[in-house]
């Protein structure tokens, strides 16, 4: 199934709440026209996705590393952990890493504690 992540904002509401219910029942109404499924879900601002999950096997020290993949959340990071030298990071979406080398922050080895 295909998913979507829309932003809408309806003007004409002065309070926060209504303009949410108002913006659900838009859409509802406009896409059970031709849809035959139509699920609305309201994402917050903490739901929405900010971390990506970077794994990397340590090959000697943590200074030469080789990169496995970038996954959507945590879990299917640690699952591309093979053994106790995989490690994972969080990562943000579209921000520069620092200019000086630095340790990834909260780094961990999932397989290996």
């Amino acid at each position: 199934m295909a998913k979507f992540i829309v932003d809408i904002v309806l003007d004409g509401y002065n309070v926060e709440e209504e303009m949410v219910t108002a913006c659900e029942k838009f859409l509802y109404d406009q896409l059970n026209i031709t849809a035959s499924s139509v699920e609305i879900k309201q994402i917050d601002e903490e739901d929405r996705q900010e971390n990506l999950w970077l794994c990397g096997l340590n090959k000697i020290d943590p200074d030469n590393w080789e990169f496995i993949g970038v996954f959507s959340d945590e879990q299917k990071a640690i699952d591309a952990c093979k053994d106790e030298d995989y490690f994972i990071a969080p990562i943000k979406l579209n921000e520069c890493a620092p200019d000086e080398t630095t340790v990834f922050p909260d780094a961990y080895y999932p397989k290996g504690e």
